[in-house]
């Protein structure tokens, strides 16, 4: 059957929302093409960034001490993972949540989750994406509620991905990273084009940056071997 790849990271640019609102990104010109005079002429950039900005991954260390780090995530954690997607977008809002119910009802239609999947959650928040301060919205957006987080955890997924900066809220205590990160369940944040994914038979390849010691990194990451023509 056809198949298309689909990119589920956003471009990382000065205006990147992030988590405590500021700029954590910057792109600057350290060389340009008109600084050489030789045949052959080059433009260098150097870059500073915040570990955890734009689409990036969770290693479990990013909140338990002494556990996995960017760096010691094997490779075959990371590609062909088979993925599922479940959609709640159709009830958007900035205090949605998924539940288990949620997960119930998905898997009443499309089977139960396997073991070593990537789960994506569609809240529709990534459509605020090019507006920043909607985007944070003072730590008001779709999350994931303990239920389904217990429930997931219990699937043994291996990584659980989401349109919006967590899938915790400050307010919580962040529960769902650490009932994740302590199983080695690894947590992908600003998740982009979710709405293209249909519920199941694609894969999920997921690339960060080889930082060593690193709690967070960004990451390209995208949809593979999906429908030309999903089936919802």
């Amino acid at each position: 059957m056809p198949a298309k790849l689909i990119d589920l990271t956003h471009a990382l640019t000065e205006k990147t929302p992030t988590w405590d609102g500021r700029c954590g990104f910057h792109l600057t010109i350290e060389h340009d093409y008109l600084d050489d005079q030789n045949a052959v002429s080059f433009k260098v950039q150097r870059m500073s960034l915040d570990c955890g900005i734009g689409t990036h991954i969770d290693a479990p260390a990013h909140c338990i001490k002494n556990a996995m780090t960017i760096d010691q995530i094997p490779l075959n954690h990371l590609v062909n993972i088979p993925g599922y997607g479940i959609d709640i977008s159709n009830r958007l809002d900035q205090d949605n949540c998924l539940t288990a119910n949620d997960i119930f009802e998905f898997e009443a239609t499309h089977g139960t989750i396997q073991e070593n999947s990537c789960v994506l959650i569609n809240t529709g928040w990534h459509q605020y994406w090019e507006d920043a301060s909607h985007y944070h919205n003072k730590y008001r957006f779709p999350y994931i509620h303990t239920d389904a987080g217990e429930l997931l955890a219990q699937r043994k997924i291996r990584a659980l991905g989401i349109d919006t900066l967590s899938p915790d809220r400050p307010d919580s205590g962040y529960p769902i990273h650490s009932l994740l990160l302590s199983r080695n369940i690894l947590i992908v944040e600003n998740v982009n084009n979710l709405s293209q994914l249909p519920s199941k038979d694609f894969n999920v390849t997921i690339a960060p940056l080889n930082i060593q010691n690193a709690t967070e990194s960004p990451i390209r990451m995208w949809a593979s071997n999906v429908p030309l023509h999903p089936l919802g």
